[in-house]
């Protein structure tokens, strides 16, 4: 059996695959400790504790319930998660999916653990009082 020759024709159509799958599988990737992790790029905040990547996927941060934008200090939370996450490549473990199809995960934006720093947040300048409650977030990353 011999060789087959691919025209230039053909190894452009290659490559506009290759390009057009690497931007539907995301391509957004940081360096963490010599390894590539996917990362994703937040464009939409919708409430305190959840946002939208690039790709359409909706994320919720995993052990924070954060007051829903109808409440007193919602919008003040939103605001928070948004400063945490807009504009930094973030990365995921995703802990399961829920009933809607929105991933429920621990999110990194950088090395920053954001379902943590958006804890601290609330609590110490949202919500002050709460600093005197206890608040329970798992440590099983």
């Amino acid at each position: 059996m011999g060789k087959k020759k691919i025209g230039a024709g053909s190894k452009l159509k290659l490559a506009a695959a290759g390009v057009v799958l690497a931007a539907t599988a995301g391509g957004l990737y940081l360096k963490i400790g010599g390894v590539k992790v996917p990362a994703y790029e937040a464009v939409r905040v919708i409430d305190g504790d959840t946002f939208e990547t690039r790709e359409k996927q909706l994320t919720r941060l995993a052990s924070v319930d954060a007051l829903e934008l109808e409440y007193c200090s919602g919008a003040e939370a939103k605001k928070a998660l948004e400063k945490l996450v807009m504009g930094n490549l973030c990365t995921s473990k995703a802990v399961y999916r829920d009933g809607f199809h929105i991933l429920i995960s621990w999110v990194w934006a950088g090395p920053e653990p954001v379902n943590e720093k958006l804890v601290q947040e609330i609590v110490t300048t949202i919500i002050p009082d709460a600093a005197s409650t206890t608040i329970l977030m798992s440590n099983h990353i």
